[in-house]
């Protein structure tokens, strides 16, 4: 089952295989998936505190299913 989170510092969607910017109604765009390993390590400075400790979260329990 998919973890999604609002990822509220940056108004995008997460889970544990990447981010998504949002739909014109707010919900994620799965179409637009950006994956970690993609993502410039200055993305991740842009999140407030709580973002980047949901974040973290994800990974680590995608880490741990792995």
């Amino acid at each position: 089952m998919r973890e999604l989170i609002k990822l509220q510092s940056l108004n995008m969607w997460a889970d544990e295989n990447g981010v998504y910017s949002p739909n014109e109604d707010g919900t994620p765009n799965f179409e637009d998936a950006k994956l970690y390993s993609d993502i410039n390590p200055e993305w991740f400075q842009n999140l407030s505190s709580e973002d980047k400790e949901q974040i973290s979260i994800i990974i680590k329990n995608k880490n741990n299913k792995d």
